[in-house]
């Protein structure tokens, strides 16, 4: 019982640091004076929110073990875990190395678009995970 409390706990905390690095990353987009510290801010948020992604992944997986979900002819699974990495791979390789090769100007007016993409990404994985949990 306490191994399950402890990999809930662990796997909300992942997911909350996702959420928070999402919407911190939405409001610092909307900034009209957006200077290359907060820029750097910026890739510092999506570093933790990646952290967490991967923390909300190892702990979602030994969960589903643990209660042996078949989790690889699950879509609804396969999906989420897909969207997770896509959000990753957004933060890390699409949004830092675009802030890293680009002026502070270009980059506040692309970055609300990949925030925006970070959001919708996140409300599937939640609308995915809830609906599984109903089914």
């Amino acid at each position: 019982m306490l191994i399950t409390i402890t990999l809930l706990s662990l796997h909300l905390i992942g997911v909350g640091l996702i959420v928070g690095a999402v919407i911190l990353s939405l409001l610092i987009s909307y900034q009209s004076n957006l200077d290359l510290s907060a820029l750097k801010n910026f890739k510092l948020i999506r570093l933790t929110g990646s952290l967490g992604a991967g923390l909300a992944i190892v702990t979602g997986v030994i969960m589903a073990w643990r209660l042996g979900v078949p989790l690889k002819n699950n879509p609804l699974f396969v999906t989420k875990l897909a969207l997770v990495a896509v959000d990753g791979l957004i933060a890390q390789l699409v949004i830092r190395r675009w802030l890293d090769n680009s002026d502070n100007g270009q980059a506040i007016k692309n970055l609300r678009g990949w925030a925006w993409l970070s959001v919708v990404i996140v409300v599937l994985i939640v609308v995915i995970s809830v609906t599984r949990a109903k089914l």
